[in-house]
């Protein structure tokens, strides 16, 4: 849930405290004096995104990790941080897991583990080849059971190697693999959930490290974790994407595989103070007796999903779907209304006008050097601002949960009026409004039928002439993430649901290479010449006319947005601005090439062909790249950005001819569907006279010609 832009991405409760990680910085309640802090870069923390945080147990203070370092600090007094860096380019922290007299135990990429205990960072990597470490328990059962059985193993004091002294690593020092003596800074018993690579749980942490891996074959429904946690009677609970389950302390796995509930994604877990254990699925809440799970698990009425966040507070259970925060006593949280002012979750470049989006309603243009502010005064809502859409002379900006807005013209009058409509839609097994679920993404390109399209977490909805119809997703898919028009053709990003699009008769699901299994899928793009690549978790997923593949050379982190620019593509991420230059290589941009920001959170191409850029830190314009002077040495052979030379033999039938080095061609529509299997004139050569393989000429459009053994890809262009 952390790269997508819902502000809210964790919970944690202590006593009458709580605290939200979000997209904009922490938020502090006092539940009983009603006092609450909006900690931005502001008051010190690290950077705006938020990802995990945890109180510890004997102290007011609260951890927070961040994608630029970690933070720790409470509602007065100053912020501090480790592992930062003013780049923004610091340590990328997705857990965190405080332990008394001021430790803390954080997760990151590649297995890596930090402990800052007071002003000394160490670290340790789990033996993972590429998974983050998405959530951290302390597993006291197995630990006290193991002792029992072997004391001479289990108690054994941890001894530092010889060639490793202890060391106190300084904020943008190198991350080393330290161990100390006295109380090892990771105790035995510390359990990493990992986002693709399963469970780990340290068995030593002395002279040797030794740790045990929990995966699909030792019983877990899934190797993609999402939550660990573990109860009052000692038993580890492990939440992911296909399932509960859980393990005693004689290390065997339970799971639920095939319970209407148990067996389905979660995403966070908790034990309240009545003993139960509640769940955050994808369409609810739900809750059950850890002793009887398979009897008494059941949904909570009245809550609907999907829920990404729990905490737990003296008197009440707090939830959150990525954008509000309730409770099941029936309050609800206001997030501050005004965030940092240099925050953007989406732009607009039109014409000379800059549109910005804020999480909190705020959306300014930018004409000839003046800001103007644009908010409750003219109707737009105090909520995240996810999207804006110019068509036909009016001006659609999409909030995160109170629907969608339209202002007739910016010389109008400031008034952003909501579309309302009272039609009810269903799309699986949710019931939504089309206009006030939340979040709304609208199409970036108009429908050649005239249609608006909407999207978001109720599902997918349409807008033909005055009336709003819901239109249902593809199987397994329950969530819409971003829209993108192609003529009749509707692609649509459906989260962890994959990619697909619609051809005016049914969804088609391309497949998708294995390394982006279970991965996010974001914000889409088209370039003119029929490319469509998508943001994920994962890097840059494209689709090369038959499947999901990864983007040659891309970047393998979180891109948090993608835009076409010319015959280039731009790619924001946490660490910069990734752009595929005109020959084919990857440069990345960031604050010392003038961003004001490295965390790149919105992307949009003006009708100049300047890039827009908002990261935390400010927006900036990039003006075109400059061909570089050799080319050649930029593009490999059999790239698949290559594309076929076109050229007509006759008055009626073009023909394209295709080098490429294969022993068969095929070539594919834009569908998918096989069109012809071509054979060769010549070595290396193959021509294609625009016609199907019953003999009929094809329509103008752009298709693919696969080749193999070696699979490289080619697009042609058919005019007539």
């Amino acid at each position: 849930m952390w790269s997508q832009p819902s502000p809210i991405h964790a919970l944690v409760g202590a006593g009458d405290i709580l605290s939200a990680a979000t997209a904009g910085g922490i938020v502090l309640w006092d539940l009983s004096s009603e006092r609450a802090r909006h900690v931005t870069t502001a008051q010190g923390l690290p950077t705006q995104i938020a990802l995990a945080l945890d109180i510890p147990p004997d102290r007011d203070e609260l951890e927070v990790a961040t994608t630029n370092g970690f933070a720790r600090g409470w509602f007065d007094g100053g912020w501090r941080t480790f592992g930062a860096r003013n780049d923004d380019k610091g340590l990328a922290l997705y857990s965190c897991m405080a332990r008394p007299g001021g430790r803390v135990v954080a997760g990151g990429s590649y297995g890596l583990l930090l402990a800052w205990n007071q002003e000394r960072l160490d670290s340790l990597r789990v033996p993972t080849r590429s998974g983050r470490v998405v959530s951290l328990a302390f597993w006291n059962a197995w630990v006290d059971a193991a002792a029992t059985r072997n004391s001479s193993l289990w108690n054994k004091p941890a001894i530092p190697p010889a060639d490793l002294a202890p060391r106190v690593l300084a904020s943008g020092d190198a991350v080393d693999s330290l161990q100390h003596s006295g109380e090892p800074p990771f105790p035995v018993g510390l359990v990493a959930g990992l986002d693709n690579d399963g469970l780990w749980l340290l068995r030593s942490s002395g002279s040797w490290v030794r740790w045990l891996r929990f995966v699909q074959e030792d019983g877990l429904p899934s190797h993609r974790v999402r939550h660990v946690r573990t109860d009052s009677s000692g038993r580890l609970w492990v939440a992911t994407d296909a399932g509960l389950a859980w393990i005693g302390a004689d290390l065997r796995v339970h799971s639920f595989a095939g319970h209407p509930v148990l067996g389905r994604r979660i995403h966070a877990l908790t034990e309240g103070a009545d003993g139960l254990l509640y769940l955050g699925l994808d369409d609810g809440l739900a809750r059950f007796d850890p002793n009887r799970p398979d009897e008494t698990a059941a949904r909570i009425p009245g809550v609907s999903g999907p829920i990404v966040a729990l905490a737990i507070t003296f008197d009440a259970l707090w939830f959150s779907d990525g954008n509000t925060i309730a409770s099941l006593t029936g309050h609800q949280l206001p997030l501050p209304n005004g965030p940092a002012t240099n925050y953007g979750l989406a732009l607009l470049a039109h014409r000379d006008t800059l549109w910005v989006g804020h999480p909190f309603g705020l959306a300014s243009t930018f004409t000839e050097g003046a800001w103007v502010p644009w908010g409750a005064n003219e109707g737009l809502p105090a909520d995240d601002i996810t999207s804006f859409l110019h068509r036909e002379g009016k001006l659609y900006a999409g909030s995160a949960s109170s629907g969608l807005f339209v202002l007739a013209g910016p010389n109008t009058g400031p008034s952003f009026p909501r579309l309302d409509s009272s039609h009810k839609a269903s799309s699986g097994r949710l019931s939504f409004n089309p206009v006030a679920g939340a979040p709304l993404q609208i199409s970036t390109q108009a429908n050649a039928r005239g249609s608006h399209w909407v999207g978001g977490s109720s599902g997918l909805s349409v807008r033909r002439g005055l009336t709003w119809e819901g239109f249902p997703l593809w199987p397994g898919a329950s969530e819409v993430v971003d829209v993108l028009s192609v003529g009749d053709t509707l692609w649509v990003s459906g989260s962890h649901a994959g990619v697909a699009y619609h051809d005016g008769r049914t969804w088609i699901v391309p497949p998708c290479a294995s390394e982006f299994a279970g991965a996010h899928f974001g914000r889409l793009s088209r370039g003119a010449d029929g490319r469509i690549v998508i943001a994920t978790d994962r890097g840059i997923a494209w689709w090369d006319g038959l499947n999901v593949i990864r983007l040659p050379g891309s970047p393998s982190d979180s891109v948090t947005d993608i835009q076409m620019w010319g015959t280039t593509i731009a790619a924001g991420t946490h660490r910069g601005l990734w752009v595929l230059d005109p020959h084919g290589v990857w440069r990345v941009f960031g604050v010392l090439d003038g961003l004001p920001g490295a965390q790149i959170r919105a992307l949009d191409v003006d009708a100049n062909g300047s890039l827009w850029v908002g990261t935390t830190r400010g927006i900036g314009l990039m003006q075109p790249l400059a061909p570089d002077a050799n080319p050649a040495r930029h593009q490999p052979p059999d790239s698949p950005m290559r594309r076929s030379a076109v050229r007509t033999t006759s008055d009626t039938a073009p023909q394209a001819e295709i080098t490429m080095s294969a022993t068969s061609v095929s070539l594919y529509d834009v569908r998918g569907r096989l069109v012809r299997q071509l054979e060769a004139t010549s070595e290396g050569t193959w021509l294609w006279d625009a016609r199907d393989s019953k003999g009929k000429l094809v329509p103008s459009g752009v298709y693919y010609a696969r080749s193999l053994p070696t699979n490289p890809i080619r697009r042609i262009f058919v005019r007539h």
